[in-house]
C-alpha cells in the first residue's frame, strides 16, 4: 500500500489515495479502480476498505465542496490507475520514473506517441489492456495533468495561454522571462485544448524553430504604446526578421499595431518580404529605411499600396538602394499613402514622368520627401509643372539634388511661376543644395517673394539667404555675406543670453561650412536641434535661413495699453525686437485706443523689445523688462529715407515657447496663425484717416429691394391663385401640403422661370415657349418615354395654359408664364408618378419630381441674390457707379421714351430702348457676346413683382435696375478696355487688350462695368451730350487703394454748366438740356449722401 500527497486548491489540503490489495498481491487490469470512482479522504480521517471505495461516488456525501483537483506528479510504484481516468485528455506527456527502461520499452513508448498522433486521443489509443499492463509494469507517470475528477470535466479551468498577456507594463520582462522557462508544458497545454499561442508563446517558438536566442524583438517592452514598435538600429538581420514576422501575427497584438519601426537592421530583399507578407491591414506607418528593398519586397510592397483595404499612410523608404525601376513601380501604385520617403535612393531622371504623373493626378499624398537623389533641372521642371494641378501635397523636400544642372534655368523659372501664381497648397518646401547659380536664384526670389502661402523655404546658397519675414534676400557680395552671418550668428548669441559668445568673432570659413549642415524638413513640426533648452532654435545647419516651421517660430501679440504701458497717443507706435536687429514695426491703434502688434517670434528664453512712440523710444510700464547691457543703437530706419540713432535703457522681455503650439494641423490647415508670409511693412508718414466701413445703406444700391421672405410668399400666393391648381387638387391637405413643399424652393422655380424665359420673350412679354418647356423636363433626365413621354410634355404645356379674364392681360397664346410655370411642374408630376400608381397624392409625386431631377436643374441656375453679395455689392462697384454716375444718367435719359408717346409717372426703360443701347455699339460683334445675355440682363435686374398677368412693371427696367443691368451685361461680355482712337485712355490698355477671353472673364466686376461704360459712352452717346464730360485717360481703378476723398466723382465741364445756368437766368430751356441738368441735380443730391 503507498501514500501520496494530493494538492487540492481551494482550500488546500493533503489526501491519501488507498490502492487496494487482495492476498497482498496487486489487483489485475480488469479490478482496478479508476479515479473516477475512487473515494478521497483527508489525511487522518481513516482509511477506507474496497467496499467503501466502490460504494462511493463522490466527495459530496462526505461533506466536501470541492470540484477540482490537481495532481502535480503521480509516481507510485504500482499503481497507474491514471491511464484510463485520461481517456478524454486530448495530449500528455509519457515520462519514465527513475526505474531503468530497456530499449524495447523506448520502442514501445515511441509506438504508443505514434498511435496517439495519429487518433489525439488517449482512450483511442489504449486500444488494449497490454497497453495499459505496460504503463502499469514499467512505472511510467502522467505529470502536471488538470483532472476534473469530481465533476468528471475534460477541459480544466485556467489554460496559461488563454490568460490575457500584456506586452506593456513594469513586470512584461519578468512574465516573458517566466513563460520562457514553461514554454514546453505550455505548448502540450495549447495543443491538448486546442488553445491558440499566446504572444509570448508565439514569440518564443518563433524563435526557437530557427534556433535563435529569444529576444522581445520590440514587441514585449517596459515602456511605450502598444500599437508602437520600434526596431530602429536593432540588428535584426534576415533570421530574426523571419521570427517577427510570425510574432506579429499572434491574435493577441495583430490589430493593435499600428506603427513599425524597423531602420537600419540589415535586412535584405528576403526579410523585408516576409515581413511585408505578414503584416495586417491596421498597420498605418512602415518605416524600412537603411535596409535594402529588392524585387521581391518591391512586389510585396506595391501589392500592399493596391490594397485599399490597408489602412497604411505613412512609408519611410529613405536609403533603401531601390532604384529608379522600383521607385516607378511605387509610385504607379499609390492609392491611399500620405507620406512617401523616397530619399538617398540614387533616383535619376528616369523615374521624373511618373513622379510628375503622380504628383499631378490628385495624389492623396501629403508629405513627398526626395532629398539627396540624383534629380536634374529636367525632373525639377515636371515636378513644378505638375505641382499646378495638385491640391494635396503640403511638404516637398527636393534638397541635396542637382537641380540646377541640365535644364537648370527653365526649372528656376518653372517654380517661379508656380511661386508667384500661387495655385499650390504647398506650405513647406525645401529646394537647398541644388547647384543653384546666383542667376537662378534671382529668378526664383521674383517668385516666391511675391508668395503668401508657403509659410517655409528653403534655398540654403551661398547667395542668398530667408529673413524673418520670409523674403528671400541676394547677397551681391562677399563682404555682404559675411556681414549677413555674422548677423545671423548674433542673433544666435542674443537669445542664448551669452557674453563670451557675443564677443565671439567668426571667421568666413567657419560661416561658409554651415551651409554644408543641412538638417532636412520634418512635414510640418519643428525640429528637434537641442531638446536641453528652449532658446536654442537655431542650430549650425541652418544660420543663414529663417524657417517659421523647422525652427518652432509661433504667433505672439504685443499691445501698448494707453495709460497703463504709457502716455495715450495717436500714433504712429512702433515696436522693435533683438531678432530682427530692431528693425521699427508699425503697430495699429484699436477700438479701444490701444496698439496692437502681432509678430511672427522665435523660441526664446527672454525676446528683448521696446517701443518708439511720438515721444520717444521707451518700455512698457506694465511689461517686465530688464536693463539693457548696450542702450546704443545706430541707424535705426524708419522707412527707406528716415534714419536716426536711438538710446533705450531698458528692454521688455517675454519668453517663448517652442512647443507651446503647432502653426498647422496634420494635414495642412492653419491652426494658430493668422500672419502671412512676406508681408510688406509700411512705414505711415503722416497720421492715417479714420476708413469708413463700407455698407450697403449708404451705396447706390440702398433703394434696390431685394427678395425676402415676405415678397416670395406675396408673389407665390398670387401665382397658386392665378393658376388652376387649387381646382385640380381637390383634397385640402394634400393641397396644403403641396403649398408648403414648393415654398423653400419657390425662390429657385422662379429664378428658373426668368433664365428660360429670357431666351425668347414673345413680344415684350417674357413667356416659357413649349420647345423650351420641353427641354427643361428632357435636362432633368425626368422624360424615360415609358412613365413620362414628349407628347406628355406638350399636353401638359397647353393643359397648364389659362383663359384671360380680362381685355388686357400679359398672358400670350403660345407662351407660358410664371403661374402656369408653376402649374406645369405640378402636372409633370402627376403624369408621371400618379397615372401609373406610384404616388397617391401630388405631395409625394411632387417630391419625387424635385429629388429625381428637377432640383438638379434649378440648381444650374444662378442664385440672383448670390451673385448680388458675392459679386455685385461691394465697396468697388458702388464706387465705380457713383464715379460715373453723370454720365449714366445721361445715358438712361437719351434713350428713356425714345419710342413712347405718352410719357408715364415715372422713368423706365423698355426691353427695346435697352436692346438699343446695345445695339448702337460694337459690342454684338465680339463672339461671346449675344442678344440673350441683353435679354437675361433685364429679365433678372428687374425687382420681383406680385403680379405678373396684370401689372405691366415687369417690362419697366428703372434706373437703379438700370445699374444692376449694366452690371449683368458687363459681366457677361467681359469687355475688354476701350480704346479711343482719338487718344490713348489707359495707360496700361495696351496690356489688357492682350488679355485673353479667359483672362478677361477672370477680372472683377468693377472692372468690367468700367470698360462698359466707357464704351457706350464713346460708341452710343450723342457727341452733344458726350462733350459735357471731360472723361479721365486713366482707370479709376489704377491706384492700389480708392480713395474717396482724392477721387472726386466725374463732373460736367465748368463752361458746359455755365451756359446752362445763364439759359436758365434768362428763362430758355435749351433742346435736350432741359432733362440733363435734372439728372445733374439728382447726381449731386446723391453725391451729398
Amino acid at each position: 500500500m503507498s501514500l501520496q500527497n494530493v494538492n487540492l486548491s481551494p482550500p488546500r489540503k493533503f489526501f491519501k489515495i488507498e490502492t487496494p490489495k487482495r492476498n497482498n498481491k496487486s489487483l489485475q487490469p480488469s479490478e482496478r479502480i479508476l479515479y473516477s470512482n475512487a473515494t478521497i479522504s483527508p489525511v487522518g480521517s481513516g482509511i477506507f476498505d474496497k467496499t467503501q471505495i466502490r460504494e462511493s461516488k463522490s466527495v459530496t456525501k462526505l461533506g466536501m465542496t470541492h470540484s477540482k483537483l490537481f495532481l502535480p506528479s503521480i509516481t507510485p510504484m504500482r499503481t497507474s490507475i491514471s491511464i484510463r481516468d485520461l481517456s478524454d485528455r486530448k495530449s500528455f506527456d509519457i515520462k519514465p520514473s527513475l526505474k531503468k527502461i530497456n530499449d524495447e520499452d523506448r520502442q514501445f513508448m515511441r509506438y504508443f506517441q505514434q498511435k496517439f498522433q495519429k487518433s489525439k486521443n488517449v482512450k483511442d489509443a489504449l486500444d488494449s489492456s497490454q497497453d495499459s499492463d505496460f504503463f502499469y509494469q514499467k512505472n511510467i507517470s502522467l505529470p502536471d495533468v488538470d483532472l476534473d475528477i469530481l465533476e468528471n470535466k475534460s477541459t480544466p479551468q485556467v489554460v496559461r495561454d488563454k490568460k490575457k498577456k500584456n506586452t506593456v507594463g513594469q513586470f512584461t520582462q519578468i512574465h516573458f522571462l517566466d513563460h520562457q522557462k514553461q514554454i514546453n508544458k505550455i505548448i502540450q497545454e495549447n495543443q491538448m485544448f486546442k488553445v491558440n499561442d499566446s504572444v509570448y508563446t508565439n514569440l518564443i517558438k518563433s524563435q526557437e524553430k530557427v534556433n535563435l536566442l529569444p529576444r522581445k524583438l520590440g514587441v514585449i517592452k517596459q515602456k511605450g504604446l502598444e500599437s508602437l514598435i520600434q526596431l530602429n538600429h536593432y540588428s535584426l538581420g534576415d533570421k530574426y526578421a523571419q521570427a517577427f514576422s510570425q510574432s506579429i501575427q499572434s491574435d493577441d497584438i495583430k490589430d493593435k499595431i499600428k506603427k513599425i519601426e524597423l531602420m537600419n537592421n540589415g535586412l535584405t530583399d528576403k526579410g523585408i518580404a516576409q515581413i511585408l507578407n505578414s503584416l495586417s491591414y491596421s498597420v498605418e506607418l512602415l518605416n524600412l529605411s537603411q535596409n535594402t528593398v529588392g524585387v521581391e519586397s518591391a512586389n510585396k510592397l506595391i501589392m500592399i499600396l493596391r490594397n485599399y483595404q490597408n489602412s497604411l499612410s505613412n512609408l519611410n523608404l529613405d536609403n533603401t538602394k531601390l532604384g529608379d525601376q522600383n521607385a516607378i513601380k511605387v509610385l504607379e501604385s499609390l492609392k491611399k499613402l500620405h507620406i512617401l520617403d523616397l530619399s538617398n535612393n540614387r533616383l535619376t531622371d528616369e523615374c521624373s514622368s511618373a513622379l510628375a504623373f503622380c504628383i499631378s493626378t490628385r495624389c492623396p499624398l501629403i508629405e513627398l520627401y526626395l532629398h539627396w537623389n540624383r534629380l536634374t533641372g529636367v525632373s525639377g521642371e515636371k515636378i513644378a509643372k505638375a505641382l499646378f494641378d495638385n491640391s494635396n501635397l503640403r511638404v516637398l523636400d527636393l534638397s541635396n539634388n542637382s537641380l540646377g544642372l541640365q535644364n537648370g534655368e527653365n526649372c528656376a523659372k518653372a517654380f517661379q511661376s508656380l511661386f508667384a501664381q500661387g495655385e499650390s497648397d504647398l506650405i513647406h518646401i525645401d529646394l537647398s543644395n541644388n547647384r543653384w547659380n546666383k542667376s537662378h536664384i534671382q529668378i526664383i526670389q521674383e517668385g516666391i517673394n511675391q508668395n503668401k502661402t508657403i509659410y517655409g523655404f528653403h534655398i540654403d546658397s551661398k547667395f542668398s539667404y530667408v529673413d524673418e519675414f520670409g523674403f528671400l534676400n541676394i547677397v551681391q557680395s562677399d563682404q555682404d555675406l559675411i556681414n549677413n552671418l555674422v548677423k545671423q550668428e548674433n542673433l544666435k548669441q542674443i537669445l542664448e543670453h551669452t557674453e563670451a559668445q557675443q564677443k565671439q568673432i567668426m571667421s568666413l570659413s567657419t560661416i561658409q561650412s554651415y551651409a554644408t549642415n543641412h538638417q532636412r524638413i520634418n512635414g510640418l513640426i519643428p525640429l528637434s536641434y537641442n531638446q536641453n533648452t528652449q532658446s536654442d532654435y537655431i542650430s549650425d545647419s541652418v544660420k543663414q535661413n529663417v524657417c517659421w516651421i523647422c525652427q518652432g517660430w509661433s504667433e505672439q501679440n504685443f499691445m501698448w495699453r494707453s495709460g497703463e504701458s504709457g502716455m495715450s497717443y495717436e500714433g504712429p507706435i512702433y515696436i522693435l525686437f533683438n531678432f530682427n536687429n530692431f528693425r521699427p514695426i508699425p503697430m495699429t491703434k484699436d477700438e479701444n485706443g490701444n496698439f496692437v502688434a502681432k509678430m511672427m517670434c522665435p523660441p526664446t528664453k527672454q525676446l528683448q523689445y521696446f517701443f518708439s512712440t511720438p515721444d520717444g523710444d521707451t518700455h512698457a510700464k506694465d511689461q517686465p523688462c530688464i536693463k539693457n547691457k548696450n542702450p546704443f543703437l545706430k541707424d535705426i530706419s524708419f522707412g527707406s529715407e528716415v534714419k536716426r540713432d536711438i538710446i533705450i535703457k531698458f528692454l521688455n522681455i517675454k519668453t517663448v515657447n517652442k512647443f507651446e503650439q503647432c502653426l498647422f494641423s496634420k494635414y495642412g490647415e492653419p491652426i494658430h496663425i493668422t500672419i502671412q508670409p512676406r508681408e510688406e511693412i509700411v512705414y505711415p508718414l503722416e497720421k492715417p484717416k479714420p476708413k469708413k466701413k463700407w455698407a450697403k445703406e449708404t451705396s447706390v444700391f440702398a433703394k434696390y429691394q431685394v427678395d425676402n421672405q415676405i415678397i416670395l410668399e406675396k408673389a407665390m400666393d398670387a401665382d397658386w391663385n392665378n393658376s388652376k391648381i387649387p381646382r385640380f387638387v381637390k383634397d385640402l391637405n394634400d393641397r396644403n401640403k403641396l403649398f408648403e413643399l414648393l415654398k423653400p424652393h419657390y425662390e429657385g422655380i422662379k429664378a428658373l422661370y426668368k433664365y428660360y424665359s429670357s431666351f425668347s420673350p414673345i413680344g415684350d412679354v417674357w413667356a416659357i415657349s413649349k420647345l423650351l418647356f420641353t427641354e427643361i423636363f428632357t435636362k432633368s433626365g425626368l422624360v424615360d418615354n415609358k412613365t413620362l413621354k414628349l407628347a406628355d410634355l406638350e399636353i401638359k404645356f397647353i393643359s397648364s395654359k389659362t383663359q384671360q379674364k380680362k381685355a388686357r392681360s400679359l398672358i400670350p397664346e403660345r407662351g407660358m408664364v410664371r403661374h402656369e410655370f408653376l402649374e406645369g411642374i405640378i402636372r409633370i408630376a402627376e403624369e408621371k408618378y400618379m397615372i401609373n400608381g406610384d404616388c397617391t397624392t401630388y405631395s409625394e409625386a411632387v417630391t419625387h419630381l424635385l429629388n429625381d431631377g428637377f432640383l438638379k436643374v434649378i440648381a444650374e441656375v444662378e442664385n440672383p441674390n448670390l451673385w448680388r453679395d458675392e459679386r455685385y455689392w461691394n465697396q468697388e462697384c458702388d464706387f465705380c457707379y457713383k464715379y460715373y454716375m453723370q454720365i449714366l444718367m445721361c445715358i438712361f435719359e437719351n434713350y428713356e421714351n425714345t419710342i413712347r408717346t405718352a410719357l408715364p409717372a415715372s422713368k423706365y426703360l423698355n426691353l427695346f430702348e435697352f436692346k438699343k443701347m446695345f445695339t448702337d455699339t460694337s459690342i454684338l460683334s465680339d463672339e461671346h457676346a449675344n442678344e440673350r445675355h441683353i435679354n437675361i440682363a433685364f429679365n433678372f435686374s428687374v425687382q420681383t413683382q406680385t403680379d405678373e398677368v396684370y401689372d405691366e412693371r415687369i417690362l419697366q427696367l428703372h434706373f437703379i435696375e438700370f445699374l444692376e443691368a449694366i452690371a449683368r451685361a458687363a459681366e457677361k461680355f467681359s469687355l475688354p478696355p476701350y480704346k479711343n482712337k482719338n487718344k490713348k485712355v489707359y495707360n496700361e490698355g495696351q496690356k489688357e487688350q492682350e488679355m485673353s477671353w479667359e483672362e478677361r472673364l477672370q477680372q472683377p466686376l468693377h472692372k468690367k462695368i468700367e470698360n462698359l461704360i466707357r464704351l457706350i459712352f464713346y460708341e452710343a452717346l450723342p457727341p452733344e451730350k458726350s462733350e459735357q464730360f471731360e472723361l479721365h485717360e486713366l482707370s479709376i481703378f489704377d491706384q492700389k487703394e480708392i480713395n474717396e476723398t482724392t477721387t472726386a466723382p466725374l463732373r460736367v465741364k465748368s463752361n458746359f454748366a455755365a451756359k446752362i445756368n445763364q439759359q436758365q437766368a434768362d428763362g430758355q430751356k435749351p433742346a435736350g438740356l432741359q432733362k440733363v441738368t435734372e439728372l445733374l441735380k439728382k447726381t449731386l443730391k446723391l453725391s451729398k449722401q
